[in-house]
């Protein structure tokens, strides 16, 4: 796998087990689905045991392999952020920032930074941006992220 690449799946891999999903992070992909949950689709089942997903999350942050999440409802929302709370997710939590360089769609780039790291229910500012004036220009993309949640920060403290 190399830049760009990315491991996808979706219902595609409901029949391939947790262990073998663990084996393709380990091609290092800029980007792979971190389902943090079970889940049934008809007959089958998709199994995401909590203790899988933790080591699946943590081998994915060691490797700097951006987690896809995939979230489904409030139960996946509440998993993510306990990963989150964990330290599993903490790529954003890291720097502050993290970037999509056309990892989601050619052409198009984005910058997300975290309003309150600290908040246990955080939220982020992320804006798209066409690729061709991303380039070059990341920190200065990002200094501009970080400037505008503490000014959320600020405002809504006030």
């Amino acid at each position: 796998m190399g830049h760009g690449a990315s491991v996808r799946g979706g219902f595609g891999l409901a029949d391939v087990d947790l262990a073998d999903r663990e084996k393709l992070v380990e091609l290092r992909p800029r980007m792979a689905k971190l389902n943090p949950c079970s889940m049934s689709f008809g007959p089958g089942e998709f199994r995401n045991p909590p203790a899988g997903v933790r080591r699946l999350a943590a081998r994915m942050r060691d490797l700097d392999v951006k987690p896809e999440l995939e979230i489904y409802g409030t139960g996946h929302l509440d998993a993510c952020l306990r990963l989150y709370g964990e330290g599993l997710l903490d790529r954003i939590g890291r720097d502050g920032v993290d970037f999509d360089r056309e990892e989601h769609t050619d052409g198009i780039c984005a910058v997300a930074a975290v309003v309150d790291p600290h908040d246990p229910s955080p939220m982020a500012v992320s804006v798209p941006i066409p690729a061709q004036r991303f380039h070059g220009r990341a920190e200065e993309l990002a200094r501009a992220r970080l400037t505008t949640c503490a000014q959320i920060r600020a405002e809504s403290t006030g």
